[in-house]
């Protein structure tokens, strides 16, 4: 995994001197990342404004004025090294980087898609996942829609060119990490993205070994292997599904190979209920683990060792229906109860399946999700990595409502999702997805 270099506090003072008397947008967020810097560097720092001057008091010893000249900013700048360059650049968000780029040759070289500087911003953009919303009218499909939560600026972005390959529609699933849809009967692809920036960003697989519908996928990326475009490269199993040759087939592709290979099937227990309807995936420390929604049977595939486990019930308090989502370090278990009415999350220690609280969802924000028809009960669907979980309605009465659940620095702090840029269609079939992959890692 790349490591962030140490950044010198001089010289981070010296980026705070330029970026003082600058009005452009990407230098005042610079700004903020080496104040974020000094932090990291000195823990006793007090910071007081004096005229048109910031005074920066650390151990009540050093004074140091950095004050706003613009005329010798450009020049300070040029003296920076690209180590120094390269570590506060690949902090910036996502949308600052490609702005970012423009503002130079030597930012542009240095931003380029496969250099250091832009694969240390993607190991930072793991922490925080996008949101992704894919709108389908199956009669009139100029009415599809796309859309991207950007959790940096709270902001969601469309994607105006979005369209949707000529793959089966209504295969069409979502997880953390990847999109897919499989084509037709008969000869069987699967295509697959992990953004939605344009459609060269699909890929598609050779025909798996079995043909099957609705099955569960996830895909296994490796941080510490990264292609020329600076994108980790990947594993997707696919598992279970619809089909008349054998419903509990595993199937793993292989990118770099380009090649499916089939390993142990799912457990039995699994038998009735392994399409997508019914189950979905996550992959957490090597495993891969096949959930069933509403009963909790589980089970995990050691992808190491290429051996199933024996199923296990994991229902804590008995809910209505749970989503299991592997956020960063931690396996979390996402529950909705019938009987005082909550949505709870777990942290689930996968050796001993015990199940710790983390929190639940304010009351507030749980109204929203809630149906009219008191018998029936709010329909959520979550999705999340990194740091956060994001939790939707695919219910067009609601807006397409989302929340999200922020999980780092030890707290469990909620938010509501803006709405979706307007003008925004009805659909036939909506279907949500998170990832921890840069989406300009995809073009």
């Amino acid at each position: 995994m790349l490591q962030p270099p140490p950044c010198p506090l001089p010289v981070v003072l010296l980026l705070i001197r330029m970026t003082l008397s600058s009005s452009s947008a990407s230098l005042s967020q610079l700004f903020w990342v080496a104040v974020g810097l000094i932090f990291e560097c000195k823990s006793q720092l007090s910071i007081l404004k004096r005229g048109s001057c910031l005074v920066f008091t650390m151990n009540e010893e050093a004074l140091i004025d950095v004050e706003a000249e613009a005329g010798t900013q450009a020049a300070q700048f040029d003296q920076l090294s690209e180590d120094v360059m390269e570590e506060i650049l690949s902090r910036l968000p996502f949308q600052s980087i490609v702005s970012a780029s423009a503002v130079c040759k030597r930012w542009h070289t240095l931003l380029q898609p496969g250099t250091y500087c832009r694969r240390l911003a993607a190991c930072n953009f793991i922490h925080r996942p996008w949101f992704f919303l894919v709108g389908l009218n199956h009669f009139l499909p100029a009415k599809n829609q796309a859309f991207g939560y950007d959790p940096e600026k709270n902001q969601f972005h469309p994607f105006p060119a979005f369209e949707m390959p000529p793959y089966d529609h209504g295969s069409l699933t979502g997880t953390h990490g990847l999109l897919f849809a499989l084509t037709g009967s008969g000869i069987c692809k699967l295509g697959y993205t992990s953004c939605l920036i344009n459609n060269s960003s699909w890929k598609e697989t050779p025909p798996l070994l079995y043909s099957r519908r609705s099955p569960i996928a996830a895909m296994v990326t490796d941080p510490d292997s990264l292609n020329h475009e600076g994108a980790p490269a990947c594993q997707i199993v696919v598992a279970g599904g619809k089909s008349l040759e054998n419903q509990l087939v595993v199937e793993i592709y292989d990118s770099n190979v380009d090649m499916w290979r089939q390993c142990a099937p799912l457990p039995p227990e699994f038998q009735f209920s392994s399409s997508s309807q019914w189950m979905h995936s996550a992959v957490f420390d090597g495993k891969f683990i096949a959930y069933e929604t509403h009963t909790g049977c589980m089970a995990w595939l050691d992808l190491n060792q290429g051996r199933w486990s024996k199923t296990s019930v994991l229902r804590p308090m008995n809910p209505v229906y749970c989503f299991l989502v592997a956020c960063g370090k931690s396996l979390v278990l996402a529950a909705l109860y019938r009987e005082s009415p909550c949505f709870k999350l777990w942290s689930v220690n996968l050796a001993t399946l015990q199940c710790a609280e983390l929190g639940h969802m304010p009351e507030e924000l749980f109204a929203l999700f809630d149906e009219e028809d008191d018998e029936k009960d709010p329909l959520f669907t979550c999705v999340g990595g990194g740091d956060f979980i994001y939790i939707y309605s695919d219910s067009w009465h609601k807006d397409y409502l989302a929340c999200a659940c922020d999980l780092s620095g030890g707290m469990v702090t909620w938010r509501k999702l803006p709405q979706l840029p307007s003008p925004v269609n009805r659909f036939d079939k909506v279907v949500c997805f998170s990832s921890s992959i840069m989406p300009d890692s995809c073009v």
